[in-house]
């Protein structure tokens, strides 16, 4: 899986974003990545069915609206839109 988080207002990459990859079947399975400088993560997943979440400071947490499931050794780009947090309770948007 390849995933960018960038800003969904300025598009800037967000770095240091956590990415936490939760089991859909039992959350009490997960586990945390973290982007690097350049909002930008690699790596390999289990074939399972995930649900996908983020977070960083300065913006709202959010959750991929979907549940991801990859087969062996397939890559997928996904783009991960924080918005930054605001007092009156911010929407989240994704785009793929």
């Amino acid at each position: 899986m390849d995933i960018e988080v960038v800003d969904s207002t300025t598009r800037d990459p967000v770095p240091k974003a956590q990415i936490r990859l939760q089991d859909a079947r039992d959350e009490k399975v997960w586990v945390d990545v973290y982007a690097d400088q350049a909002g930008h993560l690699s790596f390999a997943v289990p074939h399972r069915q995930l649900r996908i979440l983020a977070s960083a400071p300065g913006y709202a947490d959010t959750r991929v609206a979907e549940e991801v499931l990859l087969a062996g050794g397939e890559r997928r780009p996904l783009v991960i839109e924080l918005r930054a947090s605001q007092a009156d309770g911010p929407s989240i948007e994704l785009r793929r």
